[in-house]
């Protein structure tokens, strides 16, 4: 007995919590074409772009030189001539 008990209080509380979280988003509910059900966030915050200056050349040096991971993935790439014979 003890055990339900536990249940459905863990069952209220967990209600409770999500019914206080979710009360200050708001939903709309639509149907499209296909008569699916959409449900979409009133308010979604929009993304946030950041627009940066010229780039210098050593910044772009910096940005074109290849990674050490590349430098790796390298080592295992095979000649041209050998892939088309493959094919």
């Amino acid at each position: 007995m003890t055990e339900l008990t536990l249940i459905l209080i863990g069952f209220i509380l967990g209600y409770m919590l999500a019914s206080i979280l979710l009360s200050k988003k708001k939903f709309i509910v639509s149907t499209n074409e296909k008569n699916e059900v959409v449900i979409e966030q009133v308010g979604k915050p929009k993304t946030k772009l950041e627009f940066l200056g010229e780039i210098t050349q050593k910044e772009l040096e910096d940005i074109e030189r290849p990674t050490a991971l590349q430098k790796f993935l390298e080592t295992f790439k095979k000649p041209a001539k050998e892939e088309e014979e493959e094919l």
